[in-house]
C-alpha cells in the first residue's frame, strides 16, 4: 500500500525510523539518496543524540513543507481522486 505523508510530524517519525538505526541491507548513503534526504543530516541522526539534531530536522521539514505546500496539496488531491475512482480507498 502507498502511504502519502503531508504531516511533518508523521514524516519526522518515519525519517527517524530510517536514519536513527544502523542500516540493514542498504547503506546510509544509499538510503539518503533514495529518500532525497541530506546525507549530513542522516549521519547526524544515526550517530548523535537526538537533542543535537532534533531542532535542525524540524527546521528542515518546516522549510521543505512550506516550499512545497501547494504541490503537496495538488498531489494529495490527485491521488485521492485516483484511489476513489479505482476503489482502493
Amino acid at each position: 500500500m502507498i502511504e502519502f505523508y503531508i504531516s511533518q510530524d508523521t514524516e519526522k517519525q518515519k525519517l527517524m525510523d530510517v536514519f536513527c538505526v544502523e542500516p540493514i541491507g542498504a547503506s546510509l548513503d544509499y538510503r539518503a539518496k533514495q529518500y532525497h534526504f541530506p546525507l549530513e543530516m542522516a549521519q547526524k541522526m544515526q550517530s548523535l543524540p537526538r537533542i543535537q539534531w532534533d531542532t535542525e530536522l524540524e527546521d528542515l521539514l518546516e522549510k521543505t513543507y512550506t516550499q512545497n505546500q501547494e504541490e503537496l496539496i495538488q498531489s494529495l488531491a490527485y491521488f485521492q481522486c485516483f484511489w476513489n475512482k479505482n476503489g482502493t480507498l
